[in-house]
């Protein structure tokens, strides 16, 4: 559930490579239910499977890769109002305006977080957008080039559904925003059911929450 009027996400990043449980891997005793819950949407297939009972794919829900407004909201979307920086390098240096928003530039050469980003009190993380001069292959984009890792669905024996990877994940890595039904609280308050709120979401209305998970939220902003 997102209940905000900015157009801000909150990215999951791994915090540490978990070692992977043999249960996790997939092999004949898991029946597919779905090639891909995305329908395409998606850079890489999230599958879904069961090897639990007979239960379908979940369709109560729509997947949406980005968050989705179906209510009047005053969301400004001009691009010229955009902070902006005029690089024409990577977007490394230290003169990049947009890192200079995040105090710098914090992905490294392959995209991910360094191991002395801080976990406690993380600063937002503003990345480059429409407005600045780079190249769409700077250094400072990563959340809005998608999903990059490989996620299944899966049935679990007493949790229900739930979102696991199926590769290993190095530390500081994006895994997935948390998107959905951008809403205002007065629209959220008249909702008799808050579980209505994720009938429009992605891949991360699923998560598992275990004593061993291994992902957190950062906040990140790309259009403003």
């Amino acid at each position: 559930m997102i209940r905000q009027s900015v157009m801000g996400t909150m990215p999951f990043y791994c915090s540490a490579l978990p070692d992977l449980d043999p249960v996790w891997q997939i092999d004949e005793q898991f029946s597919i239910r779905s090639r891909d819950i995305s329908r395409g949407y998606e850079a890489v297939p999230i599958t879904c499977v069961n090897g639990v009972d007979n239960e379908p794919c979940p369709d109560n829900f729509k997947y949406v890769p980005e968050s989705c407004v179906t209510s009047p909201l005053n969301i400004d979307k001009d691009i010229t109002r955009l902070q902006h920086c005029g690089c024409a390098d990577d977007c490394a240096s230290s003169s990049c305006m947009c890192a200079q928003l995040s105090l710098r530039c914090w992905y490294d050469s392959d995209g991910r977080l360094p191991l002395d980003f801080c976990q406690f009190e993380p600063p937002v993380l503003f990345e480059c957008n429409h407005a600045c001069s780079c190249w769409r292959s700077c250094r400072n984009r990563v959340v809005q080039n998608g999903l990059r890792v490989r996620l299944q669905l899966f049935r679990t024996e007493k949790m229900g559904w739930g979102v696991r990877a199926v590769q290993d994940i190095p530390q500081g890595t994006f895994v997935c925003e948390y998107v959905g039904e951008i809403i205002r609280d007065t629209e959220a308050d008249k909702r008799e059911n808050d579980s209505f709120l994720f009938t429009l979401d992605n891949k991360v209305g699923f998560p598992v929450r275990t004593c061993d998970f291994q992902t957190g939220q950062r906040t990140s902003r790309v259009s403003g």
